[in-house]
């Protein structure tokens, strides 16, 4: 207990004498620092599941301990992969990683978390009173007052978006990444569609789509 450093040494004798010494160095061995935390989403809003999970143990390392501010930890504590549940409600915090060995505790690797609240779906329009109301005790839907299309998905280049709406405001596109943080923001045209992240780099993203009070949000893949 508290050893840090010290040598063994070794020497040989016979009856002429007795030969230089042979020293080994001996140190304790730190666990390294923990290495980049990937993000992946395992279930979106609004029951929230992320996955954070390291390359693997670090080098002298016997476990990794996590700490997550903001979410609960529900699984894979001392592993190199965790995961997390996050409230639907907004969320500011970090994810931390740390090696540990019976010799102490690395550095701590932390990365982190932006959470938006989760969208909440405006209810659907009244029936018109247009004198053809659905029969008492039948059943009727309203349409789906606006639709988002991404492609290719999951992709390599860029993304094509196109948003069908009847409304004739502008609609706000923001690209964000799996733990929130914001990438960029743009506007555009009902039923326009575009190109969009050709710079991104490969990752998972949020593509969020906002008209009026209606909010709706598309994960994205590009490798």
């Amino acid at each position: 207990a508290g050893f840090t450093s010290g040598t063994v040494s070794v020497t040989s004798t016979n009856g002429c004498g007795t030969s230089s010494a042979r020293t080994l160095n001996i140190s304790i061995l730190p666990p390294a620092t923990p290495g980049v935390i990937d993000v992946a989403v395992t279930t979106p809003c609004p029951n929230r599941v992320y996955t954070y999970s390291l390359p693997g143990l670090t080098a002298n390392a016997t476990s990794i301990l996590w700490t997550v501010t903001g979410g609960t930890i529900l699984t894979g504590q001392g592993t190199s992969s965790i995961t997390v549940s996050y409230p639907s409600t907004a969320v500011n915090g970090s994810v931390s990683a740390q090696a540990v060995n019976n010799c102490g505790v690395s550095t701590i690797r932390t990365i982190p978390v932006r959470l938006a609240a989760c969208p909440v779906e405006p209810p659907p329009p009244p029936f018109a009173a247009t004198g053809n109301e659905p029969l008492k005790g039948s059943t009727a839907v309203a349409a789906d007052v606006m639709k988002v299309n991404v492609y290719p998905n999951p992709t390599t280049t860029d993304f094509k978006l196109q948003v069908i709406t009847a409304g004739k405001e502008e609609i706000s596109v923001r690209v964000l990444d799996m733990t929130g943080r914001f990438y960029k923001q743009l506007t555009i045209m009902p039923n326009q569609t575009i190109n969009l992240g050709a710079e991104l780099k490969a990752g998972a993203y949020m593509i969020e789509v906002r008209q009026g009070s209606t909010l709706k949000t598309t994960r994205v893949l590009k490798f």
